[in-house]
């Protein structure tokens, strides 16, 4: 399975959380449950794993993602 899209003119934060939880939802559409998720990004790793400020610019997507594999 896989997927594309354009995002216009967004920084590597927020096309990285996108393909993670856009990937996330094509797994759970498709009855997927059991996945593994991996990032070469330690940033995005940081920012699913770690506390994150309720300031931050992706928060709402960061908090969307721990929900998804809660």
């Amino acid at each position: 399975m896989g997927y594309f899209g354009f995002l216009g003119e967004e920084d590597v934060l927020m096309v990285e959380l996108t393909a993670v939880l856009r990937g996330l939802h094509l797994c759970l559409d498709n009855g997927i449950r059991n996945v593994k998720c991996t990032t070469d990004s330690q940033a995005i790793a940081s920012l699913i794993k770690e506390d994150i400020s309720h300031l931050h610019k992706y928060v709402c997507m960061v908090k969307e993602i721990r929900s998804v594999i809660a």
